[in-house]
């Protein structure tokens, strides 16, 4: 939770839009939430104004979508390092169902396993993958933008070859 989403909660609350104990409720893990094998820092971005970093390499996949899952309830991006990686994640738009990618000018090259596994992702893998993180509009959205993305890359690979496109 940052500034800005405190403010707007402490206003709701003031307004009437919110009941006390709502907010109580989302404020219930601040500052930190023991999760057994993580400490997750919800007032992370208060202090710093960055989001909590989750450091992915030796945890396993349930212990990441876990601590991602924690962090979601109170921010809208998370950060998700292993090494040398790291990634933004932007809940806030990340699974709505676009009608285009807002932006291809970056999507030059990918790597050939991702874009296998985009290409043979299902419904039913992605549901038992997210869907205790993911509201079933926001799995669609996930679907929709992959189809988006798979067809922009084939489109690039018309165009400019596949060795120039997949690595």
């Amino acid at each position: 939770m940052d500034q800005d989403q405190l403010r707007t909660l402490l206003e709701q609350v003031r307004a009437g839009a919110v009941d006390v104990d709502a907010a109580i409720e989302r404020m219930r893990h601040l500052p930190f939430e023991d999760l057994g094998f993580a400490k997750v820092d919800h007032h992370r971005a208060l202090r710093h104004g960055i989001p909590e970093v989750v450091f992915a390499q030796g945890k396993t996949a349930a212990q990441v979508s876990a601590i991602v899952a924690a962090l979601l309830r109170n921010a809208p991006n998370v950060l998700v390092t292993r090494a040398f990686h790291v990634w933004m994640i932007d809940f806030t738009r990340a699974f709505r169902p676009w009608p285009v990618l807002r932006s291809t000018e970056g999507l030059l090259r990918c790597e050939r396993e991702v874009y296998a596994k985009l290409r043979s992702m299902t419904l039913a893998e992605l549901k038992a993958a997210a869907e205790d993180v993911l509201e079933p509009h926001e799995i669609e959205g996930v679907l929709a933008r992959r189809d988006l993305l798979i067809a922009h890359y084939e489109k690039l690979v018309r165009q400019r070859g596949e060795s120039a496109v997949l690595y």
